[in-house]
């Protein structure tokens, strides 16, 4: 039986470590991205036509001061724009 010597196992020990931890750092990359790919897919869609807010939410923003008549106004035109370009079939009929 060959015996090992002390510095071969202890290099055998740390080589046994490194790969634990780059299996470890591995497993940590896949959850990150994992997780990252759940909270996207499930996070706040944006309503129906991909919006970060409705229009009444631009209303109380305009009533509380925080944006400028021209920045509602833009924003509007923007959102109405938005539906337009996303719901073709609406304005053909084909929608009940």
């Amino acid at each position: 039986m060959l015996a090992i010597s002390p510095p071969a196992q202890e290099m055998s020990s740390t080589l046994d470590v490194f790969v634990m931890v780059a299996i470890l750092g591995g497993l940590i990359c896949c959850g990150f991205f994992l997780i990252c790919w759940i909270r996207k897919r499930m996070g706040p869609s944006g309503g129906e036509f991909g919006m970060p807010f409705s229009l009444a939410a631009l209303r109380d923003l305009l009533a509380q001061g925080e944006i400028s008549q021209d920045e509602y106004d833009r924003a509007k035109e923007s959102m109405i724009d938005r539906v337009d370009r996303s719901s073709p079939a609406d304005r053909r009929g084909d929608v009940p």
